[in-house]
């Protein structure tokens, strides 16, 4: 899949529409609303390759203690993760807030 296309699938299952986090690494990270393996939203990763890129699905959200429906896109700190937010979900049912280790920097 080209960044074209993997930008419109995020967008095809998103109400709410983010631009992917760009770290500066060259891999592109964002949220979906609705995709996922159990239908509420997802973090994914996009590699670089060749003229494409590979779509990789870090986080599925599973309406549980990690929440449903990204309300947001992502954040970068200078340590590698990302933090979101979630519209449902979580403890108390009212969202929660997500961090993945995702970015890898240096050797």
């Amino acid at each position: 899949m080209d960044l074209h296309d993997a930008v419109q699938h995020q967008r095809h299952c998103s109400l709410r529409r983010h631009q992917p986090v760009d770290p500066g690494q060259g891999n592109l990270y964002g949220t979906t609303y609705c995709d996922g393996t159990y239908g509420y939203g997802s973090i994914f990763e996009l590699t670089p390759s060749g003229e494409n890129y590979i779509y990789t699905d870090l986080h599925d959200f599973t309406n549980g203690d990690d929440g449903c429906y990204p309300n947001g896109g992502l954040v970068l700190d200078g340590q590698g993760k990302l933090y979101g937010t979630t519209f449902g979900g979580g403890s108390g049912g009212g969202g929660s807030r997500v961090r993945v280790n995702a970015v890898k920097y240096g050797d």
